[in-house]
């Protein structure tokens, strides 16, 4: 009966290796098969290209300098050398004012500057002769030095009653007449600059 049981188990055990076995180049075929339907690769050569990119975007043109004009000093408008469209140089004049406070300002500075000088110039040899005291001279020197920065002042306010340009540029608009009157900081002209352009993009 031992016997027989054995016989039986061996049997079915030699059964069943032979059928998991399977041919090696069978198994590498299917295996090959297998592959080619599932692998997706393939090879490309990289070359470098250019690449240009267009895009269309609403932009405002504006000129590259654009400024108004104004006055630096109140007074009447006396004189247009400019007017709309005209083209002009950095430094040229574009109008005047007449201003006669300063112009009576100025008389008298002049006039204190003088007599400041003379009180300098009197108290430097008083000094050297030792007749005024340290205090004395220096209080001299303040004097003249107050005279002397007033006169600056007053003619450099003057020098406002001329409207320069402050660049190169067209007259874009005009905001006076002859003989109107200006207080200070008035707008008297526009000038802008158009032979270069800024391009604003959202």
């Amino acid at each position: 009966m031992q016997n027989l049981s054995r016989l039986f188990f061996l049997t079915f055990f030699l059964s069943w290796v032979h059928c998991g076995s399977t041919d090696p180049s069978e198994l590498s075929a299917n295996r090959a098969e297998q592959l080619s339907h599932h692998t997706n690769v393939s090879s490309q050569i990289i070359q470098l290209v250019s690449l240009t990119q267009f895009s269309r975007l609403p932009a405002t043109v504006e000129a590259w300098q654009d400024a108004t004009i104004g006055a630096l000093e109140s007074g009447v408008v006396s004189a247009l050398h400019k007017d709309l469209g005209d083209q002009v140089s950095e430094g040229e004049i574009l109008a005047e004012l007449k201003l006669d406070v300063l112009e009576d300002m100025a008389i008298e500075a002049e006039a204190g500057l003088k007599f400041q000088a003379y009180n300098l110039a009197h108290s430097q040899k008083l000094m050297a002769e030792g007749s005024i005291s340290e205090q004395a001279h220096f209080a001299t020197e303040y004097e003249f030095g107050r005279a002397q920065s007033n006169a600056l002042a007053i003619r450099t306010r003057l020098g406002f009653g001329q409207i320069r340009a402050p660049f190169e540029g067209r007259i874009a608009e005009r905001f006076v007449d002859l003989g109107q009157l200006l207080g200070q900081g008035s707008p008297v002209f526009r000038l802008v600059q158009i032979d270069r352009v800024r391009i604003k993009i959202w």
